[in-house]
């Protein structure tokens, strides 16, 4: 499994190449992090934001100059423009939002979508990275991790996020799709 922790300026990133669940992914991540704020001075440099993103690539199967948006992705979604439905084997969409959240943070999505040639086949990239500012500051380890409303941990948070993007991939997939990467539930 490749992994990669990186520390670099004000951000701390837990990156993981491949995986094969949410669940372990989410542990394994918290693990590294904890060992690392650990030993931040985080009472002068505050965590006030943290982000989950996701990549995801489907390959079409067929010949490159037959592959379309509409054969991977439901028309008229609310993140991918009607644009693309025209352009072919190779186009972009960039788009983002702002989300609210009941515990008074607010959520950044930032959604890249890309089909290009990968090896001479058409190759669509999901990129998905949604941040979560938060709306206080959390000075200690305890407050991030451990906070006194289960609703304001890092774990749930984290949770919600992964249940957004699997939310966003099912509103823009073809139903058959999202059946065939078992993303029914």
């Amino acid at each position: 499994m490749s992994r990669v922790l990186r520390l670099e300026n004000n951000t701390l990133s837990v990156s993981f190449m491949d995986y094969d669940s949410w669940e372990v992914t989410m542990k394994d991540a918290l693990k590294y992090l904890r060992a690392v704020l650990v030993s931040l001075p985080l009472e002068q440099n505050p965590v006030v934001a943290f982000s989950l993103g996701f990549i995801d690539r489907y390959t079409y199967s067929g010949n490159p100059r037959d592959a379309r948006a509409g054969k991977l992705f439901v028309k008229n979604n609310p993140y991918i423009t009607s644009h693309t439905f025209g352009a072919g084997a190779i186009w972009h969409c960039n788009t983002g939002w702002l989300e609210d959240t009941t515990e008074g943070d607010r959520v950044l999505h930032n959604l890249n979508v890309t089909s290009s040639l990968v090896d001479l086949s058409s190759t669509v990239t999901i990129e998905h990275r949604a941040t979560r500012h938060l709306g206080a500051p959390r000075h200690t380890l305890t407050r991030l991790l451990e906070p006194p409303s289960e609703e304001e941990g890092l774990m749930v948070a984290l949770e919600l996020l992964h249940d957004q993007n699997k939310g966003i991939l099912r509103k823009t997939l073809r139903p058959e799709i999202v059946a065939r990467i078992g993303m029914t539930k």
